[in-house]
């Protein structure tokens, strides 16, 4: 599962405000919780993780769990950067998901407007463009350490 995301990513939600639904059962991201281990791929626009929505504890709940996450090995998690001066990723979110056996497809998360892609050419192009994004951000290694950088400075 590939994923771009201008929120925190499903599953760091954390403290007494914020909601624990999330769109992914956590045994599906911590392969300890299950034997179904399929792989994530997050990139996180960085400004996502400067706002401390919910507050400075809940903020900095949410970085560790990220650092978690990003630790496990079925997890790929990558940060845009804002220092890029090209972010090919400005059109919103959206997800890649290839079910075992079966053709890739893509969801977008605009606004009120939700859509599933189904259309080869369609998810060809998204796929194409996540590669780009992907290309474009700090390395899975780079991006924990910055996050480690975020907790040390709050």
């Amino acid at each position: 599962m590939r994923i771009l995301r201008s929120v925190p990513p499903p599953g760091t939600e954390t403290g007494p405000d914020i909601p624990r639904s999330t769109g992914f059962p956590v045994n599906w991201i911590d392969p300890s919780l299950s034997t179904r281990l399929p792989t994530f791929h997050f990139v996180l626009d960085e400004s996502v993780l400067i706002r401390p929505i919910g507050g400075r504890n809940v903020h900095r709940e949410q970085l560790q769990k990220l650092l978690h996450i990003g630790g496990l090995r079925t997890v790929q998690l990558q940060l845009m950067p804002l220092d890029r001066t090209e972010q090919p990723s400005l059109d919103g979110p959206f997800t890649l998901v290839t079910p075992k056996g079966r053709q890739q497809v893509a969801y977008l998360e605009i606004h009120t407007h939700p859509r599933l892609i189904t259309g080869l050419e369609e998810v060809r192009v998204l796929a194409a463009r996540y590669g780009t994004i992907q290309s474009a951000a700090l390395t899975p290694r780079e991006s924990l350490a910055a996050i480690e950088k975020m907790l040390g400075e709050r």
